[in-house]
């Protein structure tokens, strides 16, 4: 379940950059001095972190022992 959440975090930068690459393409505007690249991967950094820390909360948890079996 982990490995999914680690694939949408991860495939959230090359589906961020083709949308900004197709909306500078259309919009027809100079980005100069690169703050749409700039916005566009901290839009992508603040969809992909939530992602991986559900994915290693559940990596986690599967690892963890279960002390329930012991006792």
């Amino acid at each position: 379940m982990a490995r999914w959440f680690v694939v949408a975090g991860v495939a959230v930068y090359p589906l961020v950059l083709m949308f900004y690459q197709g909306w500078r393409s259309q919009s027809g505007l100079a980005d100069s001095q690169g703050l749409g690249l700039f916005y566009a991967l901290l839009i992508a950094t603040v969809i992909a972190v939530p992602l991986l820390l559900v994915a290693l909360a559940l990596w986690i948890s599967n690892r963890s022992p279960d002390l329930s079996r012991n006792g």
